[in-house]
């Protein structure tokens, strides 16, 4: 029996993401999961939770992306399922990679992906630092507070 293997990474404003061979793992929901079949073949095809023609994964932006492909996208995460890659050789002859169990763990959340982070625009306001009889007057924020000095002293 083969371990499972997986990989997490973040990317700053975007969600999680688990990279993932055969195997089982359990994700944060709304997550990005890629399922890579360890398998080479010239045509691809994902299935969910059966190996017939109902479980075919089709292509659907929001859902899953790359149901051709080696690779296997999930663009969000919402239930756990057994997923299969349906690898086909040259004269057409098949076989099946996985499962590839993934359960997802509602008590966690992934993060928001970049495309569904709400852009602010960024503003900046310089102001110089103001005087104090007559001297520059240093303001800095140190562990969630504000020190106040002159001349390289400074108070909180």
């Amino acid at each position: 029996m083969r371990e499972p293997a997986y990989t997490v990474y973040h990317y700053g404003a975007t969600k999680c993401i688990y990279y993932a061979t055969p195997g089982s793992q359990t994700v944060c929901r709304n997550s990005v999961v890629v399922l890579a079949a360890t398998k080479t073949g010239v045509r691809y095809e994902w299935y969910k939770n059966g190996q017939s023609a109902p479980f075919r994964l089709t292509e659907i932006a929001s859902i899953q992306k790359g149901t051709t492909t080696s690779s296997l996208t999930l663009v969000s995460i919402q239930t756990k399922g057994s997923y299969y890659c349906k690898v086909f050789a040259a004269n057409n002859s098949f076989t099946f990679d996985g499962p590839f169990v993934v359960t997802v763990n509602y008590s966690c959340v992934g993060r928001m992906a970049a495309a569904d982070v709400v852009e602010v625009p960024l503003s900046i306001t310089l102001t110089p630092n103001p005087l104090a009889d007559g001297q520059l007057r240093a303001v800095e924020w140190c562990g969630g507070r504000v020190a106040v000095g002159r001349a390289g002293r400074f108070a909180g």
